[in-house]
C-alpha cells in the first residue's frame, strides 16, 4: 500500500501536455505586453530627448525677450511692430528680435534654431488689436522650434511695466 501512495502522489505532483501548453500561451502573451512597453518608454524618451533640447531653446528666446519688453519705458520706445519683429529701444540701445531664416535673432546674436514660426500680436487695453507703438498695452508671442520632425510650441503674454503704468493712468482718469 506504501507504493500505491506514493505512486499516486507523483501522478497528482506531474502537469499534463495541456496545463504546460497553456502556461507556456500566458507567459507569451505577457512577454508581447511587456514587450510593446518598453518599445514605447524607448519612443517616449526618444521624443523628451529631441523636444529637450528644442524646449530648452524656445524657453530662452522667451525668456529673454519677455524679460527686455518688461522694462520698457514708455510706449513711445516700441520703434518698430510688426507679426515677426519688434524693435524698441531700452536704456538708449535700439534692440531688435525677429526672425532671420530659420533662427531667432536678437540683433546678430541667435537665441534659437530651427524656429518654424514667431509671432508678435499687439493688443490695445480693451484687447482689439494695436496698430500703433501708442496703442499697445500687451503683447502675445508665439514660437515654434521644429527639429527631427517634432514641433514645440510656446506662447507667453507680456504686460511692459510703462505700458501697464500708461493703462492704469489713462483709465483712472
Amino acid at each position: 500500500m506504501a507504493g500505491r501512495v506514493s505512486a499516486q502522489a507523483s501522478r497528482r505532483a506531474a502537469h499534463t501536455l495541456v496545463e504546460l501548453a497553456v502556461v507556456i500561451a500566458v507567459l507569451g502573451i505577457v512577454a508581447a505586453l511587456g514587450a510593446g512597453i518598453v518599445v514605447e518608454a524607448g519612443r517616449v524618451y526618444s521624443w523628451s530627448s529631441t523636444n529637450t533640447g528644442s524646449l530648452a531653446d524656445a524657453q530662452y528666446a522667451l525668456d529673454r525677450l519677455s524679460a527686455e519688453l518688461m522694462n520698457l519705458a514708455a510706449p513711445a520706445d516700441i520703434t518698430g511692430m510688426d507679426s515677426n519683429t519688434i524693435t524698441f529701444s531700452l536704456d538708449g540701445q535700439s534692440r531688435t528680435f525677429d526672425k532671420s531664416g530659420s533662427d531667432l535673432v536678437r540683433g546678430s546674436n541667435t537665441l534659437a534654431t530651427d524656429v518654424s514660426a514667431f509671432t508678435l500680436t499687439y493688443y490695445k487695453s480693451d484687447g482689439t488689436i494695436a496698430a500703433s507703438p501708442a496703442e499697445v498695452r500687451r503683447i502675445a508671442i508665439e514660437l515654434a522650434i521644429t527639429r527631427d520632425g517634432q514641433t514645440v510650441r510656446l506662447r507667453t503674454e507680456v504686460f511692459p511695466r510703462a505700458l501697464r503704468d500708461a493703462y492704469t493712468s489713462w483709465a483712472e482718469e
